[in-house]
């Protein structure tokens, strides 16, 4: 029985993007971005320019020459999830993708090593994606040197080595400044996910990207922030954008710390143990209050008047507190002593005392009334006392009443599931309570027999 040949990328590309007509040699229809699947533009013909090849089994290349002709005029391609493992298939796409500006090869079970396989000099490739691969720093950096103007790198998912952490010599002063930094361009670094537990992990990897500016630390186990006095410039201090969501972060210290970078103003702390206990409003003020140069936060702009707001609500909450941090002292001198805000509770009310008044049984007496019952449950609560009976009962509803005025505003209440607090009910209503006029069956049918004999 004969051995099929696992898919290629050349039989994988030929198979989505191109007609069933179409020949090796022959155009390609481009991938339409409105549509997960391909779409063939009619009366237009295009050069392929986005590869997607997700969960494709793909080993490897296949025919080189028919994938050279088909890529090259490629700008993105995204092999996320497929079986490629040896580097030299590797180089030998960045070969023949002279115009690729973003390369996926995330959750595919790539070599450690180099080994003596060169990667290809890619002037145009800006975006590196290399989640959960598990490379080494070294191979991250052998790749990376060959990208000029790469300026994002995703390496998320990713079980870096615990001895590079815990070795002295690791950082700039060790393996960065022997084999230099891993990329002295890229400035937006992806490390979610890492399981990198310790701030100064966390440092010494950033400092193997010299222009970090921004960062993704989410969901990483970092329980707290803790900055040490350093000779020369420290990591931290090109960071303007850090995403901190979802991390172990526990205390307000780690905070205080981030109030000395210099040129943060973009942070993110969604989901974050520290946080937990406080309401909305507290979770902003507390932080915005904390971080003078902050400009975002969590992705909402913070402007002059929410900055001192924030920064009054930091002083009146910790103006009672045993401890208080440092930035109060701060602020107290910025804003000075602050008044103590009257608290008005506008909450409404649920109880209320109405007048109830029947003239046909001289009824005429004030009442607590909870607003939050129905019509209905109102007129089984007076029925006893007013001495009209439930379903003989018409209730009428004044706001206000005066006996000298004759044009009172009322209105009869005829639905008994109507909730009260609806009506607004406040101190001084008065509810008016008169008997329906049922006439007697008897009256009724002298009525009809009169009409009867009339009309013989």
């Amino acid at each position: 029985m004969a051995v099929v040949a696992p898919p290629s990328l050349v039989d994988r590309i030929r198979e989505r993007y191109m007609d069933d007509d179409d020949e090796a040699g022959g155009d390609v229809m481009i991938q339409s971005f409105l549509s997960s699947s391909p779409k063939k533009l009619s009366g237009e013909r295009a050069r392929l320019q986005l590869v997607v090849l997700n969960h494709k089994s793909i080993h490897s290349i296949g025919d080189v020459p028919q994938f050279a002709n088909l890529v090259r005029g490629v700008h993105e391609v995204d092999l996320a999830w497929n079986k490629i493992s040896n580097w030299k298939e590797v180089s030998t796409m960045l070969k023949h993708l002279p115009q690729l500006r973003i390369f996926n090869l995330s959750h595919n079970n790539l070599e450690s090593d180099l080994g003596d396989v060169e990667i290809p000099h890619c002037p145009h490739l800006d975006t590196l994606i290399l989640n959960g691969t598990n490379l080494s720093l070294d191979c991250i950096r052998k790749v990376a040197r060959q990208m000029p103007v790469l300026h994002e790198l995703h390496l998320s998912q990713n079980n870096f080595d615990p001895d590079y952490f815990d070795s002295e010599s690791a950082g700039p002063s060790g393996e960065g400044k022997e084999n230099g930094a891993i990329s002295d361009s890229v400035s937006l670094i992806h490390l979610n996910r890492c399981r990198i537990s310790r701030w100064s992990d966390a440092l010494k990897m950033l400092s193997l990207f010299p222009k970090r500016e921004t960062v993704f630390l989410c969901e990483n186990p970092i329980r707290e922030i803790r900055d040490k006095k350093q000779e020369s410039e420290p990591p931290y201090s090109s960071i303007r954008m850090i995403n901190l969501s979802k991390t172990g972060i526990s205390d307000w210290t780690s905070i205080d710390h981030i109030e000395h970078w210099p040129r943060l103003v973009d942070l993110r702390i969604n989901n974050i143990p520290l946080l937990d206990e406080y309401t909305e409003e507290e979770k902003l003020h507390l932080v915005v209050g904390r971080l003078d140069k902050l400009e975002l936060l969590n992705g909402s702009s913070i402007t002059k008047e929410q900055r001192e707001c924030s920064e009054r609500f930091f002083i009146r909450y910790y103006e009672e507190k045993e401890e208080r941090p440092k930035k109060y002292d701060a602020l107290l001198a910025k804003h000075g002593q602050l008044e103590k805000l009257v608290k008005v509770d506008l909450s409404p009310k649920s109880h209320v005392t109405v007048r109830v008044k029947c003239e046909e049984t001289a009824f005429d007496q004030e009442m607590d009334l909870k607003v939050t019952k129905t019509v209905g449950q109102l007129m089984r609560q007076i029925e006893e006392p007013v001495g009209v009976a439930y379903d003989r009962m018409r209730l009428f509803y004044f706001q206000t009443y005066n006996e000298e005025d004759e044009t009172n505003d009322c209105s009869e209440l005829r639905y008994p599931k109507q909730l009260l607090h609806n009506l607004h009910v406040d101190d001084g209503a008065m509810f008016l309570v008169t008997s329906k006029i049922i006439p007697s069956r008897k009256r009724a049918q002298t009525k009809s027999t009169s009409s009867n004999s009339e009309s013989n």
